[in-house]
């Protein structure tokens, strides 16, 4: 274990003490996939602690995305917002990661710019129950060049419609008319949508 970032996690909490939505910031800390699990483990009361997640530009994967999905399902939990762009989260890791979002606190997920759909899909079903659990509350998301095609796209536009999103950005995908079609029609009949970026490349 990474002695420096240890004490970077307790210091930051520690320092945050009276502040009632504490803030871990670990970007472009280049933690490594397999690092995250034992970091979690080794400060799991800091972790907990967290309002705002910040691990995003680090090297995280499936193993990280696993022990991020059971920290959040942990009751005690107090994670909103969970940041993880420009990682190498691909399509395993996201379905492992949505699993653990259901029933959880979370509120803000940003995954842009990871290559979640450059493999198979089987993490829209994963998806789908975050977006559409009736003890959800996921209302942003951010999915903004992470290779969604026009299958995918189909699939998430049919999971927005019941969602209870305020934000979505899925913009600069892989998918074309069809899938922006999709995409549109649901989230014009999205009663809590106040702003999406759909734009396609």
């Amino acid at each position: 274990m990474d002695e420096e970032l240890v004490t970077l996690v307790i210091q930051q909490i520690a320092e945050q003490q009276h502040v009632q939505k504490k803030t871990l910031d670990l970007k472009r800390k280049r933690i490594a996939d397999e690092v995250l699990p034992d970091l979690i483990k080794c400060c799991r009361d800091e972790f907990l602690q967290s309002s705002t997640l910040n691990l995003q530009g680090n090297q995280l994967g499936e193993q990280a995305a696993a022990a991020l999905g059971a920290l959040l399902q942990d009751e005690s939990c107090q994670v909103t917002t969970l940041m993880l762009s420009f990682n190498k989260l691909n399509s395993h890791a996201c379905s492992a990661l949505f699993t653990g979002i259901v029933g959880s606190g979370l509120q803000h997920l940003d995954l842009s710019n990871n290559a979640i759909g450059s493999g198979d899909a089987h993490w829209v079903p994963a998806l789908t129950q975050a977006l559409n659990a009736q003890n959800s509350h996921l209302t942003s998301l951010n999915l903004y060049k992470t290779q969604i095609d026009d299958e995918a796209a189909c699939v998430i536009a049919q999971a927005i419609g019941a969602s209870r999103l305020s934000e979505l950005n899925i913009g600069y995908n892989r998918f074309g008319q069809s899938g922006l079609e999709a995409i549109c029609t649901s989230c014009a009949t999205l009663p809590t949508l106040r702003k999406l970026h759909a734009r396609t490349l």
